[in-house]
């Protein structure tokens, strides 16, 4: 579970900087890891 949930950190800013098409900024980095911690908590609680 844990390297499905790496790999997608992985390619999400990837996306994102595909859509903006700029490099992504350093500030998505936490940003995505806030998100991606809140999506993980939400599936444990289930």
């Amino acid at each position: 579970m844990s390297g499905d949930g790496d790999q997608r950190l992985k390619i999400i800013p990837g996306q994102l900087a595909q859509l903006a098409g700029r490099p992504p900024p350093p500030v998505i980095l936490p940003a995505q890891r806030a998100m991606a911690g809140s999506a993980i908590d939400g599936l444990r609680r289930f």
